[in-house]
């Protein structure tokens, strides 16, 4: 049904509507980047490293250096393409939100600039060839041996031409939303996963301190201990104590870091409400998924290695949902005459 007598918003100039846009498909291509990740390569890389550490556990006693050496050559290149399949998941999502939150910024506080344009192409495009970039890092080259760092530079010199123009202007003169139709709703549930994301972040630096990583310790020591000793079988109990340890303590500071991350686009989704060309049943389809996805994903990671790998599918399937609610919202960003309730 078309609206009439709808509060006025700030139309979205072209610079503000390329970075939007722009970030948010970025944060849907590292959403998907994830699920590859964690459905293709994680489990497969993990099961590999677990392989070759066993095989060097069990050539440590017969002093093959040789063998040793390859053995660790293998680890060595299995976790950095587990590193480099990591970052450019983690930095996909936090490059988009940046990008999405300076638009809206620009569409509420500023006015349209001279360089906003370059700046805005800038910016995505040094996301999106840093994040890339990664791919190819070399963690052993040093200077400017990567091309991720290209992308850096281009990225922050985009951030700073953009910024200027977000200074000195006072919020323009508009009618906002009803908070409900503007998605308060989804921005109240975002705040509190954020703040919950937070406050997780702490309990888990306490804990991982005091508690966890004494034990972690303990288990390497002993480790290397019984290498020396010649004693096989305890040297591998022990490895599969400490590593069993260490998948837990990163996936659950993973639940913590995903609880922000997903809080954030939660806030940025609802923020972009007043500008949606979506009829209402789609518009709040979209924000229950974002929403319910959102608030799933970390619960279901925190579950995942306490109580089996049922619960990392249902975290991708979380994930999923958000991703489907995205492009819901992308879809509804696209230029049209006319708005829908």
């Amino acid at each position: 049904m078309k609206t009439t007598g709808m509060p006025a918003v700030a139309p979205i100039d072209a610079s503000s509507r390329l970075l939007l846009v722009g970030g948010l498909i970025l944060v849907v291509v590292g959403l998907v980047s994830g699920e590859l990740f964690a459905l293709l390569l994680s489990h497969t890389i993990n099961t590999d490293l677990k392989t070759a550490w066993q095989e060097v556990l069990a050539m440590a006693s017969g002093a093959d250096i040789e063998s040793i050496s390859s053995r660790f050559n293998e680890i060595h290149r299995l976790a950095t393409d587990r590193a480099r399949a990591m970052s450019l998941h983690s930095h996909f999502g936090p490059i988009g939100l940046l990008a999405a939150g300076l638009a809206l910024a620009k569409i509420r506080l500023g006015d349209p600039g001279r360089y906003d344009l370059l700046a805005a192409v800038l910016i995505l495009v040094g996301g999106l060839v840093q994040s890339v970039g990664f791919l190819s890092f070399d963690y052993d080259a040093s200077g400017w041996a990567s091309v991720s760092n290209a992308g850096a530079v281009m990225f922050v010199l985009g951030v700073v031409l953009y910024l200027p123009g977000l200074m000195p202007v006072a919020p323009r003169a508009m009618a906002l939303p009803h908070p409900e139709q503007a998605g308060g709703r989804l921005i109240r549930i975002g705040a509190v996963m954020v703040f919950a994301g937070l406050l997780f972040g702490l309990i888990l630096a306490w804990r991982h301190v005091f508690f966890e990583e004494p034990v972690l310790h303990a288990a390497l020591r002993d480790l290397i201990e019984s290498i020396g000793a010649g004693d096989e079988d305890a040297a591998m109990s022990l490895y599969v104590t400490y590593k069993s340890s260490q998948v837990r303590m990163a996936i659950t500071a993973a639940s913590h870091s995903h609880a922000v991350a997903f809080g954030f686009i939660m806030i940025v989704a609802a923020l972009v409400a007043q500008h949606l060309r979506l009829k209402r049943i789609w518009r709040d389809t979209a924000f229950t998924l974002i929403a319910l996805g959102g608030f799933l994903l970390p619960v279901f990671v925190f579950l995942a290695p306490r109580y089996g790998y049922i619960f990392a599918l249902c975290a991708d399937s979380a994930g999923g949902l958000v991703i489907l609610g995205l492009l819901f919202v992308l879809f509804g960003l696209k230029p049209q005459k006319e708005s829908y309730r």
